[in-house]
Formats: structure tokens, C-alpha cells, sequence
């Protein structure tokens, strides 16, 4: 779990030392899109702060909570040889448009922050001190060398209920596809499901009285969140190769402390390992958790 606490202004910094990354790394023009908003948005903060004639205290704090996702990409990847970033930028590409506000998305829309969370997932998992490595030619959305293994990973944005069947299978049949494609006996798969769409409206807001309050509610949501799902995607998995391992959960908030008064990002990564997962299989599954 993470709670980003860093000062606005410390938050803003790394978002234009993403924002020059981008630019420089990846060969990708910033003169429109999201992306773009935020950067104009935080110009004025910079020059004026609160007391810009222009500032707008709901895009701010909506520019703010957006950001994170391009930072973590950078934090990920800055070091990578620019030779290796090009399913990164392929995605990115594409990521920094769509909607400034995602209270703004359509099904029409969705095409930025469904490569957005590909990217988040390769970010997540790519901790080489860790010895977790992301597989950055991956011809699945992405991938991660792992103990021995090549894991596979489908991602999937849950927007809605009634589309979580459907991308679960979906998912499925990409990874069977993949590791059957996949020379060597070490292949495996897990499907990554963001599920932050169904578990708070994109116009709510966590509140907490404090870190700790924030910490137990984001525990909650995802634990509750799990036991509600957990037997449907069981299902829809159970027939499906031995290989796929399980589940990736993620569930990232805007939320507020009303200790400090300051908007912090809250996020909580979980995997949930298919019911009939093997004791070896148990075992990668915990240890990769353990990273998360």
C-alpha cells in the first residue's frame, strides 16, 4: 500500500521531471492532451500559486491526483536505456491524452487510462533490487521475469460490473494464446484488474482523520472488494489453463487527511492466487506479493 504524502510542490516537481522524460526519452509531443492540462495547470501554480486570477481549486486538485500515474512511470523507468522504452512509449502515446477529468470518461474515451494502468502494472512490477525485472518486450500488455519465471500479465480496467466477465475472459484467452506461443515450460500468466471504477464513484473522495485511519480504510476496501468478486472470477478462471496463476487488484484513490488537510493519493496492490494453485505456484505468488 501507498499513501503519497510529498508537498504539493514536491509532487509538481517530479511531474515536470516526468514531463521532461517523456519529452526527451520517449520522443513524445506534449503540445496537447491531458498531459498538456496539467502542465498549464501547474505553470500557474508555479508563477501565482492560490492567488492566480485563473486558479481553479477543483482542476488543481484533479490535475494533482492524475499526475501520479506519470510519475510512477518515470520513477520506474528513468534509468532504462532509451534502446528498451519502445512498447513504453507506444503506450504513453497514447496515455497522455483522453479526458483531463476522468469523471469525463466514455467507453468512447477509455483508450488512455486502459495504456495508463498497462503502464502502471509494468511500473509496479518492475523492481530489479527486488530481482523483479518487467519484461519490456512483452508482446502481452506486459510482463515479468521473476524467480525463474516469465509471468505474463493482461490488464484489464474494470469500468463497470457487467464488464468484468467479459475481460476476464478476454484476459484469459490472450494469456492461454501467449504462453502456448511461448518457448520453455517456465511461462505463466496472471490478469491484472484494475477495480478502482467499481468500488468508489470517480466523484467521491476517501477521507481519513489520519494516515493510519487512511491505511485501514484502503485495507478494507480492498479486502472487501476481494470477497466480493473473489468467487465470480473463480469461476470464470477455473477452466481456463493451470498456467494462469491468478489476479493482480489494484485500487487507487484521491483521498484527504484531515489531520494535515492536504489531498494525498492513496494505492493498494494485492494478488489473489487461483483456488486451485499448486503449492509451487502459492509460494511465486507470495514471494511476488511481497514486492508489491
Amino acid at each position: 500500500m501507498e499513501i503519497r504524502t510529498q508537498t504539493y510542490d514536491q509532487q509538481i516537481e517530479l511531474f515536470l521531471k516526468s514531463m521532461d522524460w517523456i519529452k526527451k526519452d520517449l520522443d513524445i509531443n506534449l503540445s496537447s492532451g491531458r498531459a498538456n492540462s496539467y502542465l498549464k495547470t501547474f505553470a500557474d501554480w508555479g508563477e501565482h500559486g492560490y492567488k492566480s486570477p485563473n486558479f481553479d481549486f477543483l482542476d488543481f486538485m484533479n490535475s494533482l491526483f492524475e499526475i501520479e500515474s506519470f510519475i510512477s512511470v518515470y520513477k520506474a523507468f528513468q534509468f532504462t536505456p532509451k534502446c528498451q522504452l519502445q512498447n513504453i512509449k507506444s503506450k504513453m502515446q497514447k496515455a497522455v491524452y483522453g479526458p483531463t477529468y476522468l469523471a469525463n470518461e466514455t467507453p468512447q474515451s477509455n483508450e488512455a487510462r486502459n495504456f495508463m494502468f498497462e503502464l502502471l502494472t509494468a511500473s509496479r512490477l518492475h523492481l530489479p533490487h527486488l530481482l523483479s525485472t518487467c519484461i519490456l518486450s512483452s508482446k502481452s500488455d506486459t510482463g515479468v521475469e521473476f524467480e525463474g519465471k516469465k509471468i505474463w500479465v493482461e490488464c484489464k480496467r474494470i469500468t463497470s460490473q457487467k464488464k468484468l466477465e467479459k475481460n476476464i475472459k478476454v484476459a484469459s484467452s490472450q494469456l492461454e494464446k501467449q504462453i502456448k506461443n511461448s518457448p520453455g515450460s517456465l511461462n505463466r500468466g496472471l490478469i491484472a484488474l484494475d477495480l478502482t471504477p467499481i468500488t468508489i464513484p470517480n466523484d467521491e473522495m476517501l477521507v481519513g482523520q489520519n494516515e493510519a485511519d487512511l491505511k485501514e480504510k484502503i485495507n478494507q476496501l480492498m479486502n472487501n472488494t476481494i470477497i466480493t468478486y473473489n468467487s465470480f472470477w473463480q469461476q470464470k478462471i477455473g477452466s481456463k489453463s493451470k498456467h494462469i496463476l491468478g489476479f493482480v487488484i489494484r485500487l487507487g484513490f484521491p483521498a484527504v487527511n484531515d489531520s494535515s488537510g492536504l489531498l494525498v493519493n492513496v494505492s493498494d496492490w494485492g494478488i489473489v492466487p487461483r483456488n486451485d494453485l499448486n503449492s509451487d505456484g502459492q509460494r511465486l505468488l507470495s514471494n511476488l506479493a511481497n514486492t508489491l
